[in-house]
């Protein structure tokens, strides 16, 4: 295994990055990684149901993208406030530019009259804000004032297209400042499919982040600290997480944030899933040898990332840069609005 972060890059032609959506979301191309066989197959995500167990039950992660961005005038210059985390019902983590505007005691007037008093500066130059006004409601708040985050490499010219691609079809409760990409390749007619093929389908929310856009920096991967997120997995999925494992269901997580959470949940001493709300920062990185899964659907991820680096240690590096380099000639798209993998036991 390797620690080294120049060991996760890998040469990636520009015009295989993905900078829009296909027009239909389950006729992205597949790739398929047996690791019991070694063997690689290629289909089209709607095909999906040809090489999963009969007895699986997907994962997906519910969380709903939010307008975290937001951008206005105040005193004639042109300041951005990105809403990075939820705190409590009146206070947010957020990153600011230009950081002059926002010292600790200050507060800055945003549109329609909200007053947003900075708390405290901390040592990454993120700011804690408390929203002054009553009754305050961030998510309605930015659907009305904010923009999506985008990605730098994805080029949309209808921003309300954006919006509805960039949404799994089963989110529900906002949260993330970015989609957990691996389900944007499921339709509700896919879904309905499967469920009467016998897949089941459960769901968890994790939160994604700020993690998912700090890149390592660290020469010694190890070395490397995770964001927290928050999750939850309610009481009653994990019972039925449970049952279907006991019961030798293969348990396939929708994208990495809802194997974090599969990850976070899962109690080693009792064996099982536990219910629980609460934050996780798990890295996973070659030499994680604690797996509760059968198998993982993701996207093609970015170099040196903390992403390429968890399906390393579930795969193997040197298989997974050959799979990477496979893509490549064979003209897989890649990133957010990319294509997709599965990776089978």
């Amino acid at each position: 295994m390797s620690h080294n972060l120049s060991d996760y890059q890998y040469s990636l032609p520009p015009e295989l990055i993905a900078s829009s959506p296909i027009d239909n979301r389950d006729e992205s191309k597949l790739l398929i990684y047996s690791k019991s066989k070694d063997q690689i197959f290629e289909d089209n995500f709607f095909n999906i149901d040809k090489y999963i167990p009969k007895k699986t039950v997907f994962v997906l992660n519910n969380s709903k993208v939010f307008k975290a961005r937001l951008v206005f005038d105040y005193n004639g210059k042109s300041i951005e406030i990105f809403f990075a985390e939820k705190i409590s019902y009146n206070e947010f983590l957020v990153l600011v530019k230009p950081g002059k505007f926002f010292t600790p005691g200050s507060v800055v007037l945003l549109p329609e009259d909200v007053s947003l008093e900075v708390v405290n500066i901390l040592e990454d130059g993120s700011r804690i804000v408390k929203i002054l006004n009553t009754n305050f409601d961030l998510f309605s708040y930015l659907e009305r004032n904010g923009d999506t985050p985008l990605p730098p490499y994805i080029k949309v010219d209808d921003p309300n297209i954006f919006n509805l691609r960039y949404q799994t079809v089963y989110a529900k409760s906002y949260g993330s400042v970015a989609a957990p990409t691996a389900g944007l390749h499921f339709t509700n007619s896919l879904i309905t499919k499967l469920k009467a093929q016998g897949v089941e389908f459960l769901e968890v929310t994790l939160n994604v982040g700020l993690g998912t856009f700090k890149s390592v920096k660290a020469s010694n991967i190890s070395d490397h600290l995770m964001h927290s997120e928050s999750f939850e997995l309610t009481s009653d999925v994990a019972k039925k997480l449970n049952f279907f494992k006991n019961n030798d269901y293969a348990i396939i997580p929708v994208g990495t944030t809802s194997l974090r959470a599969l990850q976070s949940s899962y109690d080693s001493i009792s064996k099982s899933f536990v219910a629980k709300t609460a934050s996780t920062n798990i890295f996973i990185y070659p030499g994680f040898n604690d797996w509760i899964i059968d198998g993982l659907v993701t996207n093609f991820h970015l170099p040196e990332s903390t992403l390429i680096m968890l399906v390393a240690a579930y795969i193997g590096l040197d298989k997974t840069l050959d799979l990477y380099e496979f893509a490549v000639e064979n003209k897989y798209r890649f990133f957010s609005f990319g294509d997709a993998c599965l990776f089978l036991e």
